[in-house]
């Protein structure tokens, strides 16, 4: 640090001089005590945070790391902003971020392509392209070592872009010579080979990462991915088994569960599609989402409902007659009768 190199100086200028050096020359955050510009504070608060931000927990790093500041000497602590954006990068409140990462920049005696690259990132996921694209170009210039990740960076802006070629081409620099180590960039090539609709040489790639044994490797994802690949090669099955497989590494993937219902139902199995809907209604993203699959469910399943049983249409059969109809039919014929056992009278014409 700049304060240290002058502390060091004028200890060598008094020793030379022969002037006893005492605690009164040394920079207030390195003097003893315990207020404010004490280095102690700092430092504990310091540690406190980076623990606390490996252990996840970003807003206590947050509190700790801005502690460490208030104890550095003028808030001289650029590793502490460092710590600090990146905590509030993970908080998504990237505003505080870039102004945190800007002052480790600022203050940093050594180059720190690492900040370059985070505030890259969050440039990029704010859509500001050519800010992203400069701090991916400052860690490209800063460390050799950085390349990949800087390469990486610019491959996800142009992709981000709609230039999806010189994207690929970024990809392909990022991951440098075979055997590719790299896992992000490798599954950012494969994708956006899938994007550029080159299917075949998007599923070779899944391929070759799944056979390279890297540890890293994003199996939820990839898996999903070549469900994709092989859907748009025709091969429906084969597409079902690997978002089968995506959800094996997790049963909350509404993406695997809402492919694998839009191609049963797409096959007329309903029922089968039934059970993948709820499931993706399940773990939906958004109740917007879930409400638009909940619409198709509904008409699913009055479908598959059985129709009422109406019974089938039967010939009309009269009442039986009442007694007194019987009675009535009686008298009826019997009249018949009699009229015709009446002889005919010689009025009749005849």
């Amino acid at each position: 640090m700049r304060a240290d190199k002058g502390h060091y100086l004028l200890i060598l200028l008094f020793l030379m001089s022969g002037v006893p050096a005492s605690n009164s020359w040394l920079p207030p955050a390195q003097a003893k005590g315990h207020g404010k510009n004490s280095v102690e504070p700092s430092k504990d608060n310091f540690e406190e945070g980076k623990r606390r931000f490996e252990a996840g927990d970003y807003p206590g790093a947050i509190d700790s790391l801005l502690q460490s500041i208030y104890f550095a000497r003028n808030g001289y602590n650029p590793e502490a902003y460092f710590w600090l954006g990146s905590a509030y990068a993970k908080t998504n409140q990237d505003a505080k971020a870039i102004e945190a990462l800007k002052k480790n920049i600022a203050e940093s005696i050594e180059l720190v392509p690492d900040s370059h690259l985070l505030l890259g990132q969050i440039y990029l996921r704010n859509k500001r392209f050519e800010d992203a694209r400069i701090e991916a170009a400052n860690a490209l210039t800063q460390s050799y070592k950085k390349s990949g990740k800087a390469y990486n960076l610019l491959g996800q802006v142009y992709e981000a872009e709609g230039n999806l070629q010189t994207a690929s081409d970024h990809y392909l620099h990022a991951l440098g010579d075979t055997p590719w180590q790299y896992t992000e960039a490798w599954v950012n090539y494969a994708e956006v080979l899938m994007r550029m609709r080159s299917f075949e040489a998007s599923f070779d790639q899944f391929r070759h990462l799944l056979a390279a044994g890297l540890k890293d490797v994003p199996n939820e994802r990839v898996y999903l991915d070549i469900g994709t690949c092989l859907l748009a090669k025709g091969n429906h099955q084969g597409a079902m088994d690997n978002w089968y497989e995506a959800i094996k590494y997790n049963p909350d993937c509404y993406q695997a569960h809402l492919q694998i219902a839009l191609l049963l139902d797409r096959e007329h199995h309903f029922s089968s599609a039934v059970k993948e809907y709820k499931e993706y209604i399940r773990v939906a993203p958004t109740p917007e989402d879930a409400q638009k699959v909940k619409t198709r469910v509904q008409t699913i399943e009055q479908q598959l409902a059985p129709a009422p049983y109406v019974p089938p249409p039967q010939e009309y059969q009269p009442p039986p007659p009442t007694p007194q109809q019987i009675e009535m039919q009686k008298r009826m014929i019997e009249k018949d009768k009699e009229n015709l056992n009446t002889p005919l009278t010689k009025d009749s014409g005849f």
